[in-house]
């Protein structure tokens, strides 16, 4: 198997790459109320396992094609036939716009039925790991004349695994964009949230406030696009905490008042 020597869960990711059922945020859209569909990355298109690799924002197009670019040197110092590496390099980058059969052009043969091969399973699904057998042939002849530096199943195998390490940089930049502590999209949605609660307490003002607390009212908002939140979290608890502190207070005051009287 041509991933038979990567780590289990590479196995695991890519499978589920391929079936369509790695955790895009249309997937988590299906059983999470309310979860948007849309891509963390351009926030345009709904995000699928397709999408993925098709995203147009401009920090995964240009790590797409850095990325094909180490699948390119892997190719030539493996020794690839170099009409074959050229063009499955070209059909690499184009990202879907340009079909191997505009690649191939007028060549006939064994590059026809590359072309047709090729063009059948599409961009995608050759970036997921899908190699045409035509692409094995063309290989082989290499391998035959004693030029390639491996043989055509290790070859192969190694391809398919590029390929997929393409794909997966791809996750990997959408997981990052998501999942920053600072930056996120979930990191920015928990801001958001404390932005409300803040300026819901600011709004308060005074009221419910002892008089030793009212420092407490002084923050700055701005900084809080530009940090972790981690102070204005204490700074709100603390808020909180004070309110409540002399809500029990007075509460207790009355009720000793009330105890007098009777």
């Amino acid at each position: 198997m041509a991933l038979s020597e990567v780590p289990r869960m590479f196995q695991v990711w890519a499978c589920k790459q391929v079936i369509g059922v790695a955790g895009t945020n249309e997937m988590l859209a299906r059983y999470t109320p309310n979860h948007s569909k849309k891509c963390p990355s351009c926030g345009v298109r709904v995000e699928t396992c397709g999408h993925i690799l098709f995203c147009e924002e401009a920090g995964r197009v240009d790590l797409l094609h850095k990325s094909v670019d180490l699948v390119d040197k892997w190719l030539k110092e493996q020794g690839t036939d170099q009409e074959l590496r050229s063009m499955l390099m070209e059909y690499a980058h184009g990202r879907g716009g340009k079909t191997m059969s505009e690649i191939v052009g007028w060549k006939g043969g064994q590059w026809r039925r590359l072309a047709d091969s090729m063009d059948l399973i599409g961009w995608r699904r050759f970036m997921e790991g899908v190699v045409s057998k035509d692409v094995v042939q063309i290989q082989r002849k290499v391998d035959h004349g004693g030029k390639c530096r491996i043989s055509v199943e290790v070859w192969c195998a190694g391809l398919v695994t590029k390929l997929l390490e393409v794909t997966h940089g791809q996750w990997l930049y959408r997981n990052v964009h998501v999942h920053d502590f600072c930056t996120g999209e979930r990191a920015m949605n928990r801001k958001e949230a404390l932005r409300r609660e803040i300026e819901h307490q600011i709004a308060l003002g005074g009221e419910g406030l002892a008089e030793e607390d009212q420092y407490l009212l002084e923050i700055n908002l701005d900084e809080l696009q530009l940090s972790t939140g981690e102070d204005q979290v204490y700074w709100l608890m603390a808020l909180q905490t004070a309110r409540k502190a002399r809500e029990i207070r007075e509460a207790r005051a009355n009720g000793g008042a009330a105890e007098r009287e009777d």
